[in-house]
């Protein structure tokens, strides 16, 4: 990866310094540090960013040396509503610009007009009780039945490099694992490279055989017998695609449906849907940081397989 135009000196909650590197103007640098045209005529506009406390107009010139401070747009404070539980942070930026939170089943990413309380109000009273600063836009979805990782941006001039970092799907930057039961024996890996489209015949389905790409690795962990008696493998599976419902649909494809899935047709199960996004690694799109985020295979899971899952831990 070249080397950024700029090094962030400190953050704080109001916004960050940041060193300059080489020459440009202010509207270059914006840019640089992953600001749409947007955003940055947005920051320009509020004089929001400074040099020595001096407003820059968007031709600035800057030159090596130079030490910037862009102030974050200023977001009222959520009032924390008692009835709303605090979601579990798995990881907060030290630049305050993202955060990951860990995601129950059966639980909306997103509300959907039911009134039903969702994983972003959780986050949002999580930042409250931690005085993380930010207004939280949800950067993944999960199904409702799927737990796991989710990635949130916390400022809006900066959720476009965020946004960018996740349609990438550059597994370089940001990479995906998940922890999943499935039905019957899985022996050994499977690829899976099946296209997934809408089904015309039910909206709630996907359909594999048509439609956009789609990758899939799944990676046998182990078996163990469900309660019912039957068989199941527990699998990691690596994406590359995020295409809706694309695990469930993939493993559905191979012929081992995800336990639990009854609507690619596996059999009930206590529990629900045995599918958990356990582990992300991203680069930060604004300092360059490697990091890795994980969230623990739930209690819902058989106790054989969350130690499948420990035992594979990369």
């Amino acid at each position: 990866m070249a080397r950024a135009p700029y090094r962030i000196l400190d953050a704080s909650p109001h916004g960050l310094r940041i060193a300059w590197r080489t020459e440009a103007i202010s509207a270059e640098a914006l840019s640089s540090l992953g600001l749409s045209r947007a955003g940055a005529a947005a920051v320009l506009s509020s004089g929001r960013l400074t040099r020595e406390g001096v407003v820059l107009a968007s031709a600035t010139s800057l030159t090596p040396g130079d030490v910037l401070e862009l102030a974050f747009e200023p977001v009222a404070p959520a009032s924390l509503d008692a009835s709303i539980p605090a979601a579990t942070l798995l990881w907060v930026d030290p630049l305050g610009l993202a955060l990951a939170a860990d995601k129950p089943a059966n639980l909306l990413v997103h509300g959907d007009g039911t009134g039903q309380i969702t994983l972003s109000q959780q986050v949002a009273a999580a930042m409250v009780q931690r005085g993380i600063a930010g207004a939280p836009q949800a950067l993944q979805r999960l199904d409702k039945d799927t737990s796991g990782v989710v990635l949130f941006s916390l400022h809006p001039e900066f959720q476009p490099a965020f946004d960018g970092l996740v349609a990438s799907h550059d597994p370089s930057r940001l990479s995906k694992r998940y922890f999943a039961l499935v039905e019957g024996t899985m022996a050994r890996p499977e690829a899976v490279d099946v296209p997934i489209g809408r089904d015309r015949h039910n909206a709630r389905r996907m359909y594999a055989g048509a439609g956009k790409e789609a990758h899939s690795l799944f990676e046998p962990l182990g078996t163990l017998t469900l309660a019912s008696g039957a068989c199941a493998t527990a699998v990691s599976v690596t994406i590359t695609t995020g295409r809706r419902h694309q695990i469930r649909v993939h493993a559905a494809a191979l012929g081992h449906p995800v336990v639990g899935d009854l609507l690619y047709g596996a059999a009930p199960v206590s529990g629900g849907l045995m599918l958990h996004s356990w582990q992300e690694t991203l680069v930060h799109p604004v300092s360059g940081q490697r990091f890795q985020v994980e969230a623990a295979v739930p209690s819902r899971f058989p106790e054989e397989a969350r130690q499948l899952a420990e035992s594979a831990k990369k």
